[in-house]
């Protein structure tokens, strides 16, 4: 309540006093002291000078908030449905264009003024959230279908509706020389106090676009309160017109906890399914936004654009107080969805009120944004750039790895080659370890029957030595003759140790032979201690004696009998000739016999 000032003046006068004394002149500015303290004192309370928070003061605060997180999670089941809306919105508004369209086909086809003016009323109602233009345009329609029919009521209610285009567009001033023209004389009391209520509104609306907080006296504030207290003086005091009135007033004044209170008892007296609910939903939500309680401010926030939406509207402000509380959340992906909404539904609406508004708020969305994408930008910038090191890396490391697999395999090649010599070396001296065991063996066994047989040359030496002593003692001269004239019996005195020296070094030579000839020309022993001549000639040649001639002296044999005898087996064999000598070699000396 506006507070009078007046009483307070004579507190401080008292006497008359001279004005030329020195007591004189000290009172004076002794009161002109107290005065001027009393009446700034008592200003400052009646103006009640509050200046809200900004946006950006709010996001800085919430970003030291301990239960941020908390909060944004709480706030995150709001937002995601009300996101969920804002993609399906074209659906509705062309609900909504067809709804007007067919109002508009009905109105062509009336001729009844009042008619045509209840139809041009509903346009009016109907554009009044979906275009700015249209309500403009059936605003004076519905004025001059009033004059037409001299109804005083409709014609003070048109001025109303062209007054509340005015307020709505932002033409504040066209709005307030058309409330003054307007005399509510008698009028309905419903009228007068509509009148009120769209002149505070203009207030209030004016009081935000032309935020005067240099000035000492909030003259909107003054302005509100007298049309309050008209409107109290009206109505009952559970009325939803004072209800809306006094939460608008607690708004303008950041009074928050009163501006909630008084939005949930407007609340409980309006439609849920209005445009009037829907608005006072989203008044409900930006007093809890001031307040600081950021998840009932987007419950109620998103539920009245929801509404909106859902009635195909263009024109509703709690989408981008809604953008402006994911700003303060730091959710600028969301802000930046909520606010282009916001921006395609201001132009399509077309009011310079909305558009000035959204001055307000999208560069500074738009800005964070812009951060945003250059610090991702740069980070991107750096990822990339240390990809392209860690690949230029990679690549030299490919590189080295490929240039030292290709050293390391030139010297594995090497390697294997010098194994491959090593390998074939060792394999060499393995089989001449052999051979020299198996010479060793066999020189064992052929020196014990060389031995052996020496032994029998002596004795039979030493028999026919007695035997010629004896003869020539009785001079038997023929005799003695007679015993060095017969040849000397080799089948009989040295084949059998030859035979016995092969037979023993290779015991398996008889059958390993056969094996290198066709089966018709296997070789049959008459005895399996005796070797035919055949055999004789090709075991020497096992035992390395290679020679015809060595042979031919061994065996006593000439050398064309032992060619012929090696011709005959050559024949034999299913063999060529230097595969016959490579598998006779291969018959092995066997240790055991």
């Amino acid at each position: 309540m506006i507070q009078n000032v007046e009483p307070l003046l004579p507190l401080v006068v008292e006497r008359p006093v001279h004005p030329l004394s020195f007591a004189g002149i000290g009172k004076s500015i002794l009161c002109l002291i107290i005065f001027s303290l009393t009446f700034n004192i008592v200003l400052a309370e009646n103006n009640k000078i509050v200046v809200a928070k900004t946006v950006d003061e709010m996001r800085s605060e919430f970003q030291r908030n301990p239960d941020k997180k908390d909060i944004v999670n709480k706030v995150v089941v709001y937002i995601s449905n009300l996101g969920k809306w804002v993609d399906e919105d074209s659906i509705y508004c062309k609900t909504k264009k067809k709804l007007i369209d067919s109002l508009e086909r009905q109105l062509v086809q009336v001729n009844d003024t009042r008619e045509q003016y209840n139809y041009c009323l509903r346009l009016f109602t109907e554009y009044g959230d979906f275009n700015f233009d249209k309500m403009c345009a059936y605003a004076s329609e519905c004025s001059e279908l009033a004059e037409k029919l001299g109804d005083r009521e409709l014609i003070v209610n048109s001025q109303l509706n062209q007054a509340k285009t005015y307020t709505k567009g932002g033409f504040f001033r066209e709005a307030d020389k058309c409330l003054a023209a307007i005399d509510t004389t008698g009028c309905a009391l419903d009228t007068r106090v509509r009148f009120l209520m769209t002149s505070l509104n203009l207030e209030f609306e004016d009081g935000f676009f032309f935020p005067l907080n240099i000035l000492k006296e909030n003259i909107f504030f003054h302005r509100m309160q007298i049309i309050y207290e008209e409107l109290e003086r009206l109505l009952p005091p559970d009325s939803k017109t004072l209800y809306e009135a006094k939460a608008k007033i607690a708004f303008h004044m950041s009074e928050y906890d009163d501006g909630i209170r008084y939005s949930y008892l407007l609340l409980s007296k309006l439609p849920a399914d209005s445009h009037d609910y829907a608005y006072a939903m989203g008044n409900l939500g930006y007093n809890y936004m001031g307040k600081g309680d950021y998840v009932e401010a987007a419950k109620y926030m998103a539920n009245s654009a929801i509404q909106e939406i859902q009635r195909g509207s263009k024109e509703y402000p709690a989408m981008r107080k809604t953008a402006e509380l994911m700003y303060v959340l730091g959710d600028i992906d969301k802000a930046y969805k909520f606010i282009n909404t916001y921006t395609r539904n201001s132009f399509d609406y077309n009011s310079k009120y909305r558009l000035f508004e959204l001055t307000k708020s999208c560069p500074r969305i738009e800005k964070i944004l812009y951060q945003s994408i250059q610090k991702e930008q740069k980070q991107k910038s750096i990822f990339i750039t240390a990809l392209l090191i860690i690949a230029i890396l990679l690549g030299l490391a490919i590189l080295f790895v490929f240039k030292q697999k290709k050293k390391l395999s030139f010297q594995n090649t090497i390697i294997e080659k010098q194994n491959q010599v090593l390998t074939d070396k060792s394999k060499c001296i393995e089989d001449t370890n052999h051979a020299l065991l198996e010479a060793h063996h066999i020189k064992d066994i052929v020196l014990g029957r060389l031995i052996a047989g020496n032994a029998n040359s002596i004795i039979y030496v030493e028999k026919m030595r007695k035997d010629v002593c004896r003869k020539l003692k009785i001079k038997d001269y023929e005799g003695i003759k007679n015993a060095f004239d017969n040849p000397l019996d080799t089948d009989n005195s040295f084949f059998p140790n030859i035979d016995k020296v092969v037979l023993s070094v290779f015991p398996n030579s008889i059958d390993h032979f056969n094996s290198l000839l066709k089966e018709e020309c296997r070789v049959i022993l008459k005895s399996k201690d005796s070797l035919t001549s055949e055999i004789r000639i090709f075991a020497l040649i096992r035992l390395g004696i290679n020679k015809n001639d060595d042979i031919a002296k061994c065996l006593n044999y000439s050398v064309s009998t032992v060619k012929s005898y090696k011709t005959k087996i050559m024949n034999a064999s299913y063999l060529t000739n230097d595969e016959f000598y490579d598998h006779l070699m291969q018959i092995t000396f066997d240790e055991i016999s």
